[in-house]
């Protein structure tokens, strides 16, 4: 089950559920701590700053092209077991997020490149994270 939140940048989704006061949070990942944290992604399959995402059933797939320059984040996917995944879509001019609950990273190939996360729980209420 997916739950729904309009908030429109990930600095208000933020703010909304991990009670924090920011007026900007350009990264995708938010550190709740050393082995979990907020990710907030599109699930289209296509390549944004090298990475895509997609979604099938239980289980999505973090790839990045390992012909680019590795970005500074790159090991913390690696190191960090939990997700809390909140996908970002867009409706016109408008973007919201779907959140699809707590997923585990099971397997890592491709020197860290390929990633497979697994749907470890619904969380029923995500404002709850913290």
């Amino acid at each position: 089950m997916s739950i729904k939140f309009t908030e429109e940048t990930n600095a208000k989704l933020l703010n909304r559920i991990c009670h924090t006061n920011y007026k900007q949070w350009m990264k995708s990942i938010y550190p709740l701590n050393k082995n979990c944290y907020i990710w907030m992604i599109q699930l289209t399959g296509k390549q944004k700053y090298g990475w895509s995402n997609n979604m099938s059933n239980d289980y999505i797939i973090e790839d990045y092209d390992m012909s680019l320059p590795k970005p500074s984040n790159f090991e913390i996917g690696l190191t960090t077991k939990y997700r809390y995944v909140f996908e970002k879509r867009k409706k016109g001019n408008s973007q919201y997020f779907l959140y699809h609950g707590l997923y585990e990273l099971i397997n890592i190939e491709n020197h860290g490149g390929k990633r497979t996360l697994k749907k470890a729980e619904d969380i029923d209420n995500p404002l709850d994270l913290h």
